[in-house]
């Protein structure tokens, strides 16, 4: 029994530690490089910010306002809008009945 026990135990330890490699060679990205001197800097990461697109249409509220309609990357539709008490920033989806 101590057998099955001790290769069991032997055998989990092996399949995490190359689960764990495995994991670490994933998430390895250089975040910073050396310059010259020694010293560190840090590397810049393409990110995109805002990958929503205008439209042509527009939309016009209960009270009169004429507001552009954006285009999610998934094809939903919405309009921007900013809180007057707090001033955050809200997407309304809009739903055709």
């Amino acid at each position: 029994m101590k057998k099955v026990t001790l290769s069991l135990v032997a055998l989990f330890i092996l399949s995490t530690t190359g689960f764990c490699q495995e994991v670490a060679k994933k998430e390895s990205k250089p975040n910073a490089t050396i310059t010259a001197g020694g010293n560190y800097v840090a590397v810049k990461s393409e990110r995109v910010l805002f990958t929503d697109s205008v439209t042509s249409k527009t939309f016009t509220d209960a009270d009169g306002l004429v507001v552009p309609v954006y285009k999610t990357a998934k094809g939903a539709m919405y309009v921007s809008k900013i809180s007057k008490k707090t001033g955050n920033y809200y997407r309304k989806y809009l739903s055709v009945k």
